[in-house]
């Protein structure tokens, strides 16, 4: 058997319901191991609510369960009838994760490998309380100890299993597997505002930890020609968008900031061709993948250090502004970066258009990877 050759193991894929990235991730990895990988797709309302943007089917072979709803015994009873050999769980689902473990313990006569996925952020995890990051390791790291293989999206993530179990642990366990961004070459990049305004773009949801509201105050710190050579849009849906508008109109200070709402996801890439810069100011995000696509699309990344993507994708000055916080303050000396260092924004756009990392987390490479981690471990 070759490197990249599967074996006949039966492979069973348990995560949150699919963002339109993974479903087409998840089509391919069926296409490739033909009937021997399962999909189990755990939904909540809220996540439903939110992907109703995505576009896209999912895989044949797959089932989508209500989180609050399912039962230990129906979880349990729907993987027996898969009888799989391998178990990817990803996402953190304590309760769910503990159904499985259970499910190993029942069969254990037979050896059945784990497999964990998630893009926990070290940085964002130490930012919570200290008694919240002590139970956090003790329960992490309980359960983590049982996996065979723990996959990672980026080094903030390799951090956290590390800080969880400790380097020489984790070693042989990491297996790199990219988030699969569908990565492709723009038919165009962006070009200049007839207004000579500098556009900036914010994609994602709205919600209190996306930290919008830092962005929005940000922009009523410029001075007032620095506010005038910029425009905001703000693509994306959620519950503090009406919050978000109420903020604006009583901070407006001379800049156009347009709010969009939901954007379909076959639609985004048109969206970031009309703009020039991406801002991304979040309390906290795990990775991020609205910097691989601003990136691939070239646009550069205003974001703060703690973001998990810019660890691995964005150089301060060479194809972003790395912020040392998201204030209101720093976003805005970013801003005002852009708008007076004559030339800083068209090198920064040419380095993201000639940087190759990009490439390196997208849909070929997680799926190149999977499979081999499965012809190697399966």
């Amino acid at each position: 058997m070759t490197s990249d050759e599967p074996s006949g193991s039966k492979l069973l894929w348990i995560g949150p319901y699919a963002a339109h990235y993974m479903r087409v991730f998840h089509i391919q990895l069926e296409q490739r191991l033909e009937n021997r990988i399962s999909f189990f797709y755990l939904r909540t309302a809220d996540n439903h609510q939110q992907r109703s943007y995505e576009q896209g089917g999912l895989p044949h072979a797959s089932r989508v369960w209500d989180e609050e709803s399912i039962s230990w015994r129906g979880l349990l009873r729907e993987i027996t009838s898969i009888n799989p050999a391998i178990i990817c769980f990803n996402g953190l689902y304590p309760r769910h994760l503990l159904f499985v473990l259970l499910y190993c313990q029942l069969f254990r006569k037979k050896k059945i490998k784990l497999w964990y996925w998630v893009d926990h952020n070290l940085l964002s995890m130490l930012n919570e309380s200290a008694w919240r990051i002590a139970a956090r390791k003790v329960a992490h790291g309980t359960l983590l100890k049982r996996m065979d293989k723990l996959l990672y999206v980026g080094s903030r993530t390799r951090d956290f299993y590390a800080w969880l179990l400790g380097p020489r642990h984790i070693d042989p366990k990491c297996w790199w597997l990219p988030y699969p961004h569908l990565w492709s070459t723009p038919t165009a990049y962006p070009t200049a505002n007839v207004r000579g305004r500098i556009r900036l773009l914010y994609v994602g949801r709205l919600a209190p930890e996306k930290g919008i509201d830092m962005l929005l105050r940000a922009l009523s710190l410029l001075a007032p020609n620095i506010a005038a050579s910029v425009e905001l849009t703000i693509a994306g849906d959620g519950p503090s968008r009406h919050e978000l508008k109420q903020l604006w109109l009583t901070l407006s200070r001379g800049t156009n900031v347009t709010f969009l709402g939901s954007v379909s996801s076959d639609k985004i890439v048109d969206i970031y061709a009309r703009h020039d810069v991406m801002v991304l100011p979040s309390h906290t995000e795990p990775w991020g993948l609205v910097v691989n696509e601003a990136l691939s699309a070239g646009l550069p990344v205003v974001a703060p250090y703690w973001v998990g993507a810019v660890a691995d994708l964005v150089d301060n000055q060479v194809n972003g502004i790395v912020t040392e916080s998201n204030s209101p303050a720093s976003l805005a000396e970013a801003i005002t970066q852009l708008v007076s260092t004559h030339g800083l924004l068209a090198r920064l756009q040419e380095a993201c258009r000639n940087d190759p990392r990009v490439r390196r987390w997208s849909l070929d490479a997680s799926v190149k990877q999977f499979m081999q981690l499965v012809a190697h471990e399966g």
